[in-house]
């Protein structure tokens, strides 16, 4: 028969690598920011037309809004 300071040995071994294996598991799943990698560039329609900035990301990303 096992010991009361075996089994919490025991109790304590199992409860920390499944605590490992939770987070493991939650960082693996967690989503990318969302809209990231998002680039765009901009052509004029011919070569005397208005020159814009290529812009990165969400417009409001970029003026510093959260979409969260």
């Amino acid at each position: 028969m096992a010991k009361l300071n075996q089994i919490i040995a025991i109790e304590k071994d199992v409860s920390s690598k499944s605590n490992r294996v939770i987070t493991d598991a939650s960082q693996t799943l967690q989503k990318p920011a969302p809209l990231s990698g998002i680039s765009r560039s901009y052509r004029p329609k011919d070569e005397e037309g208005d020159q814009l900035p290529s812009g990165l990301g969400h417009p409001a990303s970029q003026l510093g809004l959260s979409l969260s």
